[in-house]
């Protein structure tokens, strides 16, 4: 029997091949390792209604994408990796959450709301968090970068046994939840407009009143100002709601004592104001620490 030599040339071929597939096997492991995740908090809401597809065009592709609401429509572009189009399922859903997992992995957390006649069907998405800025004095020991992650965590959450609402005109405030953290209180206040007319704030402000003015005395208010305020007071749109949080120093009432809320409209008549007593702000819950 003869006996067949073998082909050296062949092997040293086929072995090299093994090696360059095992060497790109490596390469694509180490590529896909997991990298931490960080989260990204976007403070502006995005609009979206139930007639026009809304894009968001993000910085990086699109790994996962998560809705808050079966109210929220989400499709992934064929042939954008960045692309995310958005529409509302019906009209007037109550606002909710996106969360979208870019492959630079970025978790990004988008609040989401119903608006009538949105301003922009387009949203440019940066890639990364703003860099946190310098501690201002008047923050005391919470800094910028505290207020707006515990804001946006409030801003997300509604106290069901907190239910402060007023309306006049078909414009509706509401007080959905009070919060504590530290040092300082998280008032989340939601603004809606049933009407047709835009609804321009002027003002939404909290003020330390007395309960009955005594005779012979003065009438004794002081205007509180906010450490720090979370959203827009500008324009809600017709049939369109928005929602703000602002961020006080903690305080309980003396007794006669109560916080006068006053939201007044520019160059109008709709204006309305409650009162928060400290019954309610004892009813303060604690922001969790994740």
């Amino acid at each position: 029997m003869k006996m067949m030599k073998p082909n050296f040339k062949n092997l040293r071929l086929i072995t090299v091949k093994i090696l360059s597939i095992f060497g790109l096997a490596i390469s694509v492991s180490i590529a896909q390792q997991k990298m931490p995740t960080q989260l990204f908090m976007h403070t502006d809401t995005i609009y979206l209604n139930e007639q026009q597809t809304t894009s968001l065009a993000f910085e990086q592709p699109i790994a996962q994408v998560d809705r808050g609401s079966a109210d929220l429509l989400a499709q992934r572009s064929d042939f954008a990796q960045d692309l995310l189009q958005l529409k509302a399922a019906k009209a007037d859903f109550l606002t909710t959450n996106l969360s979208v997992l870019c492959q630079n992995g970025v978790l990004h957390c988008i609040t989401v709301a119903y608006c009538a006649h949105p301003k922009s069907v387009g949203y440019p998405i940066a890639a990364h968090p703003p860099r946190r800025r310098e501690q201002p004095e008047a923050y005391g020991q919470s800094s910028y970068a505290d207020f707006t992650a515990n804001a946006q965590q409030a801003s997300q959450c509604i106290d069901p046994s907190l239910s402060l609402t007023r309306q006049s005109q078909q414009i509706e405030i509401v007080l959905r939840g009070l919060f504590i953290r530290g040092e300082h209180m998280y008032f989340h206040f939601s603004i809606r407009n049933r009407s047709y007319i835009p609804y321009d704030v002027e003002r939404l402000s909290l003020s330390l009143r007395d309960s009955k003015r005594a005779k012979r005395t003065a009438f004794q208010e002081i205007e509180l100002s906010p450490s720090y305020v979370s959203g827009s007071l500008g324009r809600v749109a017709s049939r369109s709601s928005t929602s703000l949080v602002l961020v006080y120093p903690k305080m309980t009432l003396a007794k006669g004592k109560h916080i006068q809320v006053r939201l007044g409209e520019q160059g109008g008549s709709r204006h309305i104001q409650f009162r928060i007593k400290n019954k309610h702000l004892q009813q303060a819950i604690p922001l969790i620490q994740y």
